[in-house]
């Protein structure tokens, strides 16, 4: 994971056809007229949980770990006789 994370941020930074320019923000009429539009975000839906399907479903898996994990960390931290963290 870490070579592949590498290898992405490695080739973002080797990609002369990437624009380092600050993108401008969207207008107030922008944003009412084209980005909370409904089809706007049924088109967003449609695309989360059809083309990357696969990634939303692994993003949310390791939320899940990472839930899990905390929660075992401090249960063991308080409970009595367990690890402190003085």
């Amino acid at each position: 994971m870490v070579g592949s994370l590498t290898l992405v941020v490695v080739g973002v930074f080797q990609n002369p056809a990437v624009d380092e320019r600050p993108k401008a923000a969207f207008t107030t009429a922008q944003l009412e007229s084209e980005i909370l539009t409904d089809q706007h975000m049924a088109h967003l839906g449609a695309q989360l949980f059809s083309t990357h399907l696969v990634a939303v479903e692994v993003a949310g898996t390791l939320l899940l770990v990472a839930l899990v994990g905390t929660v075992a960390i401090v249960a063991q931290i308080r409970k009595p006789g367990g690890p402190s963290h003085e």
